[in-house]
């Protein structure tokens, strides 16, 4: 039996669930209850701040403790927007994330140039996860802010949901280490269901139906280009 502490994590979101919008950012609070299997967890919620709200706000949700941090933000200037949460958000967080032994920020986009500058401060190390729209469209905007310019070299790991997204990052960052391809559903190789159908739905006719998602509008590029492979 191990005596040692758990580890201690900071979970880096821009989306979870509040007061007022309880279904914002579900699979976050998902993610967070699976780590806290594993790990001591602490989700540090990222948002604008607007009258009313709070700099900083500590709470639980479903038992998990979360520090809310509300920074100004300026619509549609994500250079602003960065330069003033690394400012004022590592002022109102710095005792949360030296408490830590792990950044974990969800998302190589704003929150993982975020995680890698605190991670620095702090002495910590600090991993994140890739998806499609960070690496087809984000980070190649974010690429021309200078202050976030080798924030890949602040990387410790790095998980990419398909073995196609972990050789675009690598060759867009050739110097991070530990990038790993990590699938986000089953492995159909390993895992496959068996025996009889099971539950109210199984002797109905299968349902059809079309799912329209993943069609982003960012600055500088055309309204609804497919860039996050919907």
């Amino acid at each position: 039996e191990s005596h040692e502490r758990p580890l201690r994590v900071a979970m880096l979101v821009t989306r979870f669930p509040n007061q007022s919008t309880p279904d914002n950012g579900i699979f976050n609070l998902r993610a967070a209850k699976g780590l806290a299997n594993y790990a001591k967890v602490t989700v540090v919620h990222l948002r604008a701040w607007l009258p009313g709200r709070r700099p900083i706000e500590v709470s639980k949700v479903e038992g998990l403790p979360v520090v809310t941090v509300c920074v100004p933000h300026v619509p549609s200037c994500p250079r602003t927007n960065l330069f003033v949460y690394r400012v004022l958000g590592w002022t109102l967080l710095r005792h949360v994330l030296e408490a830590c032994d792990i950044i974990h920020s969800v998302g190589a986009d704003f929150a993982g140039v975020l995680g890698s500058t605190w991670a620095r401060r702090a002495g910590v190390h600090h991993v994140t996860q890739v998806i499609g729209s960070d690496l087809d469209v984000i980070l190649p905007l974010m690429r021309k802010f200078r202050f976030v310019s080798g924030w890949e070299l602040r990387l410790h790991a790095v998980a990419c949901n398909s073995q196609s997204l972990k050789q675009k990052f690598l060759a867009l960052y050739p110097q991070a280490i530990n990038v790993r391809k990590i699938w986000r559903g089953v492995d159909l190789e390993r895992f496959r269901p068996t025996g009889p159908e099971a539950g109210p739905l199984a002797a109905e006719t299968p349902v059809r139906f079309l799912f329209l998602g993943g069609f982003p509008s960012y600055r500088g590029l055309p309204y609804g280009s497919n860039t996050k492979g919907g």
